[in-house]
């Protein structure tokens, strides 16, 4: 080591431009410098991953790890050749072996020093300092890199004096102590500590070591820091940031090197850089230059689970896949992500984005400016952790990434925000930094890409924090519109993560700015006018404040929408009462996406100034509000998808009360007299609702047969779950299939079965898979990358309910008029009907509701040609995970995606120990 870096420093050309802060030695190469610290902090950042012991070089691991090949291949095949019997390097020699070149042993004292009753002296980890070379002009100080709180100090301090050996190997102290401040120890992977001190020692002992074991939750592994250099060396505190002279900067002025002088080989194999040589010169998220994800490895063959009971796959499937549920550890806290907030832009990047992203459209004419671009970064400086503002402010994305971003996520056909912010008056440069961050953050997720996913839930992290502090210092902008628009589109991100701390925080966190909206008045129908033009005010100031009140409208729908997609997420009451809703629907999209003041005006004819029916006029007749050509006179118009959202989510209220109800009178005891409910009164009800539904369902497919758009399947999508749950007791199913273990599942086996294969009560069974059935049709016909978030949610419960019912009625085919399979397992046998559940609502559908005739399969996603049966309930789960994955083929899938492919996977590899629990409670 020391030949090497005597060599480094007296190259003829003259002293190198990197020098050593504390011994002064000059090297021509960073990569160089860099393992030359590593001499005097002994930090070894490469670990091998058999025996985990650490090495300061790359070639020291690589050479270690071929001595592991050798004595694994050793072991398998004992006739090798004679160099195969070389003992392998030892990770640390003493200083006895070390100076006579003698082979030493891995465990201290070692075995020569023992024979030869020396003392076998090692430099430890946490030894302060190991000398380069006995002769060596001048010793090292303890420690070159420093804790942040002593670098103020020592920077400003000449330091003129420096520590020597004596004869001895003893070290002299100097007189007096540079630092103010205490080491303090900064930790490193591995659970090794690195003291960082000033380059005054002080007298009393180095602190001992700091373990840190990491002990993130399996969906949480994104907030885990990423390897990267000492933080005393690379990062300074924000007032000192600049490059320390003589350390990871040239030697003498900085400012000698020019700029365009290509960088030093650096051999960074902490950190994985490879994105920068594609980020802001390619699009990681464009869709045309994707590249197809890797596939997933194939499942383990399906079979008996090796726990002692059959039933405990399909727990541990819920407890390592379930998502929404947080269990929270000592590791959680904010702050978490904003090591993700740096995304060093390539100095190519020149001049902007659209040299190297094509988009088919800009919603803004306007671009991002560098000071909105500032504006957002204070942003984050505000919420930033001191120890991570560095790192964060000078890497932070450049201003056309964020521009890309934000445009990104305007475009969006799954996020839809131009249905409630106005595009064509949009902005950036005028709108408030919180909301620019917000659509940055989500546009950021919404590219699946993985670097850029991390940097958008760092980014909506910032959000959560800030946008609270500013209303508690300015109570009046709680009523103000862009904040709340920002605040919404933060709970949206974090609702759709697929991680559970963020998922669990934005269930708590919506109530805050549901409850300043209903403070508002903005659910109420007082605070909206009726557009009338004024003479006395000019079309462009009537067509801003119509703006301003409309933005208000669709952000109160846009609140219910998230509010119905979150209570059938986590199956949780809804906040929004579907009695305060009595504001009037939003207006036609047309008027909505007027460019101008002028079209909008010369669309606002007399028969369009009416002001659009509330959503309980609608609810009544939806079919009332649709344009028929042959009505007498033309109805207000209104933006029918925001309108069938609304319906959706008041009909979830009445469906949430129903399914409530009816769950408090079925858990009467038994052996008591029942609760104080009229079973008819509920049973009138419920009927009431399934016709309105039923009314609402026929029209939706009425429009499909003129239109097939994605909002009208995804609204048809939420209406089958919605009458699922009206059929089907999906708290027990999921507690039968497992998610709160073998102990709860057998409690609810007896209700389960009940409604699912005994007597009458089975037709509602044959309802709600029917309805699962019709939502796997509808989810198929999505177009490629639209099953996320939602849609993929409503696909799992519809996939859950399928699942519980095939392995119900398995058991019971000769009952259930299931009937016999083919020797493959699909399809039936000859003879028998086939009723597909994915396919048309025919007439074979409709008799095996009513009256179980039949044999109810699947269709198989595009690609299969066979069907199988509902009875088997592997092929069940394998047909909707294939639907899944062929909606996202050659796309990156989302983390929500990907954790409800896990969770289905592992369900489906417990299906033969959940058919065997279920035999083991039938017998009991």
């Amino acid at each position: 080591m020391s030949n090497i870096e005597v060599a480094g420093s007296t190259r003829a050309n003259g002293p190198g431009l990197f020098q050593c802060g504390s011994c002064k030695r000059h090297y021509h190469r960073l990569d160089h410098l860099a393992r030359h610290v590593r001499s005097h902090t002994n930090f070894k950042p490469h670990r091998c991953a058999v025996c985990g012991k650490s090495f300061s070089r790359t070639d020291l691991l690589k050479r270690h790890v071929a001595a592991h090949d050798v004595r694994n291949a050793k072991v398998n095949n004992v006739a090798r050749g004679a160099a195969d019997e070389v003992p392998g390097r030892v990770s640390q020699a003493c200083r006895a072996c070390a100076a006579n070149h003698v082979r030493c042993t891995e465990s201290k004292p070692c075995r020569r020093c023992a024979e030869k009753g020396l003392e076998c002296v090692y430099a430890r980890i946490d030894d302060p300092m190991t000398p380069a070379s006995p002769g060596h002009e001048g010793s090292q100080a303890n420690h070159l890199l420093r804790s942040p709180s002593s670098m103020s100090s020592s920077l400003e301090a000449h330091i003129t004096e420096s520590m020597s050996l004596d004869v001895n190997g003893t070290q002299e102290r100097p007189s007096h102590v540079l630092s103010r401040h205490p080491p303090q120890p900064s930790p490193l992977r591995g659970g090794e500590t690195l003291h960082q001190v000033d380059f005054g020692i002080t007298t009393g002992p180095p602190p001992p070591p700091v373990v840190h074991q990491p002990t993130f939750a399996p969906d949480d592994d994104f907030m885990i820091p990423q390897p990267e250099l000492p933080t005393g060396c690379c990062t300074p505190t924000f007032a000192e940031w600049n490059f320390l002279p003589g350390l990871w900067s040239s030697a003498g002025n900085a400012s000698s090197i020019a700029v365009d002088q290509p960088f030093p080989g650096v051999e960074l194999d902490d950190l994985d850089l490879r994105f920068l040589d594609t980020y802001n010169i390619t699009v990681p998220f464009e869709l045309g230059g994707l590249s197809p994800s890797e596939p997933s490895q194939p499942a383990p063959p399906m079979g008996i689970s090796d726990s002692p009971h059959p039933a405990s796959r399909a727990l541990e499937a819920f407890r390592d896949h379930l998502h929404w549920r947080f269990r929270p550890n000592q590791k959680d806290r904010g702050g978490a992500e904003e090591h993700n907030l740096s995304l060093p832009s390539d100095a190519r990047d020149d001049p902007s984005p659209d040299s190297h992203i094509s988009f088919a459209r800009r919603v803004t004419a306007a671009r991002l400016s560098n000071s909105a671009r500032d504006n957002i970064m204070t942003i984050v400086i505000k919420s930033c952790r001191p120890e991570n503002l560095p790192k964060a402010v000078a890497s932070f994305p450049s201003v056309d990434l964020l521009d890309t971003l934000i445009q990104f996520y305007l475009t969006s056909s799954h996020a839809r925000a131009d249905s409630f912010i106005h595009a064509a008056t949009f902005d950036p440069n005028e709108k408030k930094p919180e909301l620019l961050l917000a659509m940055a953050a989500a546009g950021a997720v919404l590219t699946s890409d993985p670097t850029l996913t991390k940097l958008g839930y760092a980014m909506q992290e910032c959000i959560r924090i800030v946008i609270p502090e500013l209303w508690e210092r300015d109570n009046s902008l709680v009523r103000n519109l862009e904040l709340t628009q920002a605040f919404l589109i933060n709970l949206e991100t974090g609702l759709w993560s697929g991680f559970s701390r963020k998922v669990e925080i934005t269930e708590s966190f919506l109530q805050s700015p549901l409850t300043m909206f209903r403070r508002g008045g903005r659910f109420r129908k007082s605070n909206y006018s009726t557009v009338i033009l004024d003479p006395n005010t000019t079309v462009d100031n009537a067509w801003r404040s119509w703006i301003q009140e409309e933005s208000f409208k669709r952000t109160a729908f846009r609140f219910v929408q998230h509010d119905l997609n979150s209570s059938i997420y986590l199956m949780v009451n809804p906040l929004v009462s579907y009695a305060e809703l009595s504001l009037p629907l939003p207006c036609a999209p047309s008027l909505w996406a007027a460019p101008t003041a002028t079209q909008w005006k010369s669309l606002l004819t007399p028969p369009l100034s009416h002001q659009p029916p509330p959503i309980a006029d609608y609810l009544d007749d939806p079919g009332a509000f649709k344009p028929h050509p042959h009505a007498p006179s033309p109805s207000p118009p209104l933006d029918l998808p925001i309108a069938n959202e609304a319906f959706l989510a008041c009909a979830w209220s009445l469906a949430w009360e129903c399914i409530q109800l009816t769950s408090l009178h079925r858990s009467a005891p038994p052996l008591h007299k029942p609760r104080r409910w009229n079973t008819f009164l509920l049973s009138s009800r419920r009927e009431e609702l399934l016709k309105l539904l039923e009314h609402f369902r026929l029209g939706l497919a009425a429009d499909s047969t003129t239109t097939t758009t994605t909002t009208t399947t995804e609204a048809r999508m939420r209406l089958e779950l919605i009458l699922l749950h009206l059929h089907a007791p999906f708290e027990d199913v999921q507690i039968f299939a497992g998610i709160e273990g073998p102990d709860q599942a057998r409690g609810a086996y007896h209700a389960v079965r009940e409604w699912a294969v005994a007597g009458a009560a089975a037709e509602g069974a044959r309802k709600a898979v029917c309805h699962a059935g019709q939502v796997l049709r509808f989810a198929a016909g999505l177009g490629r990358g639209m099953l996320q978030g939602p849609g993929a949610v409503v696909l799992y419960q519809a996939s859950l309910v399928l699942w519980v019912y095939a392995l119900l009625s398995s058991g019971a085919k000769g009952r259930s008029g299931l009937g016999p399979a083919r020797d493959d397992g699909r399809t039936p046998a000859p003879g028998l009907d086939a009723v597909w559940l994915n396919g048309e609502d025919d007439l074979a559908l409709q008799r095996f509701t009513h009256f179980g005739l039949g044999v109810p399969c699947l269709k198989g996603p595009s690609g299969q040609v066979a069907g199988v049966l509902l009875g088997e309930p592997e092929a069940v789960l394998g047909t909707v995970i294939g639907i899944l994955r062929e909606n996202h083929e050659g796309l990156p899938k989302p983390h929500l995606v990907e954790r409800l492919l896990q969770l289905m996977e592992a369900l489906q590899r417990s299906s033969v120990g959940m058919m065997e629990f279920h035999g083991q409670l039938g017998r009991q």
